[in-house]
């Protein structure tokens, strides 16, 4: 074709360079859609088959057979034991009949003191009352 001239249509961007460009392209386009649409979720696990058995135990033993000291040393023990909390409860109600007598005694004490207190004022003010109306 002889003598044709081409028309040349410019977009204002470059052409790509090779058709090598074109091609990785189109290659890297196939794979990200091909693992677009790969499962990536694990196959279910298939249940377990049921397995039916029998427990078969051993000939049963005796029990052992308590003897009576044993019995006797724990019951001796369960005895202390309680003898000892008694005794616990009755040391801690007569620490807080202590702290409850000290708390009223002091408590008395004060009141004694405000009285007094009271009296002295009374006492002064009258005395001043006294001087004031000489």
């Amino acid at each position: 074709m002889k003598g044709h001239k081409r028309d040349i249509v410019s977009t204002g961007k470059a052409p790509l360079k090779s058709p090598v460009a074109v091609s990785v392209g189109l290659h890297l386009l196939v794979f990200g859609i091909a693992l677009a649409g790969w499962s990536w979720n694990t196959p279910p696990e298939p249940e377990p088959r049921s397995i039916s058995a029998r427990l078969i135990s051993p000939e049963p033993r005796p029990t052992p057979v308590v003897e009576e000291q044993d019995e006797a040393d724990t019951e001796q023990e369960r005895t202390q034991a309680q003898a000892r909390e008694q005794e616990e409860a009755e040391r801690q109600r007569q620490a807080e009949e202590k702290a409850r007598q000290e708390a009223e005694r002091k408590a008395q004490e004060e009141a004694r003191r405000r009285e007094e207190e009271r009296r002295q004022q009374e006492a002064q003010a009258q005395e001043l009352a006294e001087k004031q109306a000489r």
